[in-house]
């Protein structure tokens, strides 16, 4: 069992003892982080399930726990204090018990990707389906080996501690993130283009981060960054890409870290996908003070194409496209067909 507190008893030991505080307009604290020191109020305290997340930190967990590390004494002792600020308005709830999962720290990766004719990997049919897969998409053996990109031809991944859950992750291209040099998360996609389910993630138990950016280590601080809607156009322009159709208010926490001196959006020729783009620019203005565009490569000859890739256009070619500045104005044009 836990104890739920009250938004009062947080509240309350947060003007004691932390004093710099927020209330954010979903109704979580933020402060600053207890872990690092920044200014930033990153921590964010989620009253209602009773736990926290430091951004800064990528520390988690219960409101002792936290207690504990601001007030730097025993949880046992944090959760007193905590209940001493409670003036009888905890709950005491009741927590099912779950089954095990194992802790995976890094995700054993199937054999190195290569173009080289006499490595015996897997099968010669298999290899040339990858290597022809990964030609299509623009990456050459130096991207390939750059963000580390595997292929597999038998593979099960194994994801909890009996073993008896497994994820068939045979005959895909594994697309890796790492952050810190460890892996958080990957991406498999199928090269075999026989799938119905084309790409395939790992289970959230598993993965040692919940927000992902992906390609993170990969992104040069202080530089232009490219964000496209799917990997490969990533991979080819040096930047991350959406893991879904808009880039959520924590991603951009951690986008920010790397003060982009400009970032620029390389939609799908998807004329529903620019608007939802649009809206998500709007909101990512409201965190970023760096300049927002918008490439906008499918015009005349490549209208018909579906992304960048599909339309060959490498990384000179992008930077010879036009570019919108995703101003106020921006949905705007989008609706009147101006963009």
């Amino acid at each position: 069992m836990k104890i739920k507190y009250s938004f009062n008893a947080i509240e309350n030991f947060l003007k004691e003892h932390v004093k710099d505080y927020r209330v954010m307009s979903n109704g979580e604290f933020a402060i600053n982080s207890p872990y690092v020191g920044d200014t930033t109020y990153d921590c964010r305290i989620n009253v209602e399930k009773g736990c926290f997340h430091d951004f800064e930190s990528d520390e988690s967990g219960n409101l002792e726990k936290l207690a504990s590390e601001i007030l730097k004494v025993s949880r046992e002792e944090a959760k007193k204090i905590l209940f001493g600020f409670s003036s009888g308005t905890v709950e005491i709830v009741d927590t099912p018990k779950v089954k095990e999962i194992i802790e995976v720290k890094e995700i054993m990766l199937p054999p190195s990707f290569s173009f080289k004719k006499d490595e015996k990997l897997g099968s010669l049919h298999n290899s040339i389906l990858a290597k022809k897969f990964l030609t299509k998409k623009l990456v050459n053996y130096p991207l390939a080996k750059k963000y580390g990109l595997r292929w597999t031809e038998i593979s099960y991944l194994d994801y909890n501690k009996d073993g008896d859950k497994k994820i068939n992750m045979s005959f895909r291209l594994i697309i890796p993130t790492y952050e810190g040099g460890k892996l958080v998360y990957f991406q498999a996609r199928d090269y075999t283009n026989k799938s119905q389910l084309r790409y395939k993630n790992p289970p959230k138990e598993i993965q040692p981060k919940g927000i992902i950016v992906p390609f993170y280590d990969q992104i040069i601080p202080e530089d232009v960054l490219f964000i496209s809607e799917g990997p490969w156009e990533a991979i080819q322009y040096g930047g991350t890409y959406m893991l879904g159709p808009v880039i959520s208010d924590r991603q951009i926490y951690k986008i920010k870290k790397k003060n982009p001196k400009a970032i620029y959006f390389v939609p799908d020729n998807d004329e529903t996908g620019r608007r939802k783009l649009a809206a998500n620019i709007a909101h990512m203005r409201s965190f970023m003070s760096c300049p927002i565009y918008v490439v906008k490569w499918w015009k005349d000859e490549y209208s018909k194409f579906k992304d960048p890739i599909d339309a060959n256009i490498s990384f000179d070619d992008l930077l010879k496209a036009d570019f919108i500045e995703a101003d106020r104005n921006f949905s705007l044009k989008l609706k009147m067909g101006m963009v």
